[in-house]
């Protein structure tokens, strides 16, 4: 498992990870992606810096053994 916190310079790819994931499973979210498909990077990065929080991707990598 690999683990990666997010921070401004991730901002575009999770915007549109998020974006896809308000598309595809709309009632997983308090938001909609009309409401967000609106924000431009700047605004999400300023939401990171805002929220102060830290943000965690999570990507499992498959082993071959």
């Amino acid at each position: 498992m690999k683990i990666h916190v997010l921070n401004e310079a991730d901002a575009e790819d999770y915007q549109g990870l998020r974006l896809r994931a308000l598309q595809t499973n709309p009632e997983s979210f308090g938001s909609t992606y009309e409401r967000e498909a609106v924000f431009t990077t700047e605004m999400v990065q300023e939401a990171f810096d805002r929220m102060k929080i830290s943000l965690c991707l999570v990507r499992i990598i498959r082993m071959v053994y």
